[in-house]
C-alpha cells in the first residue's frame, strides 16, 4: 500500500514541477507574438504586411484602433455609404499589404486611415 501524496511509494516535488514549467516558458516567450490584431488573426497571418503588424506593438495598436473606428464609421452611416467605405477600406488595405514587412510605411498608412476615418464625424 502507498503513503497518501505518493505515486509507488515516492513523493513528487511540485517545486520541480513549477520550476520546470518556469524554464519551459521562458525558453519559449522568444518566439510569443500577440494571438490577435482587431483586424485578422496574427496565427494565421501570412502576408508580410500583417506579420509586421503582429511583431510590432504601436503598429497592432494602431490597427485595432483603425478596425474599432472603421466599425464605428460603418455603422453610422447608410447602406450606399457603407458600399464605397467599403471599396475605400479594400484600396486601403491593398497599399498597406505593398508596404510589405516595411513598419514605418505601415504606420504612416495608418495614421492616414485614421485621419481619414475619423473625418467621418461620429
Amino acid at each position: 500500500m502507498t503513503a497518501p501524496g505518493t505515486i509507488d511509494g515516492t513523493r513528487s516535488s511540485a517545486r520541480l514541477t513549477v520550476a520546470g514549467l518556469a524554464a519551459l516558458f521562458a525558453a519559449l516567450a522568444p518566439f510569443a507574438t500577440p494571438a490577435t490584431a482587431a483586424s485578422f488573426n496574427c496565427r494565421t497571418a501570412d502576408r508580410p504586411a500583417e506579420v509586421a503588424i503582429c511583431n510590432t506593438p504601436d503598429i497592432s495598436q494602431l490597427d485595432e484602433d483603425m478596425a474599432t473606428r472603421y466599425f464605428e464609421v460603418y455603422n453610422a452611416i447608410g447602406y450606399s455609404a457603407r458600399k464605397s467605405l467599403k471599396a475605400e477600406q479594400r484600396r486601403w488595405l491593398q497599399r498597406r499589404n505593398a508596404c510589405g514587412y516595411n513598419p514605418s510605411c505601415i504606420r504612416a498608412l495608418y495614421q492616414d486611415r485614421l485621419d481619414v476615418l475619423y473625418s467621418y464625424g461620429d
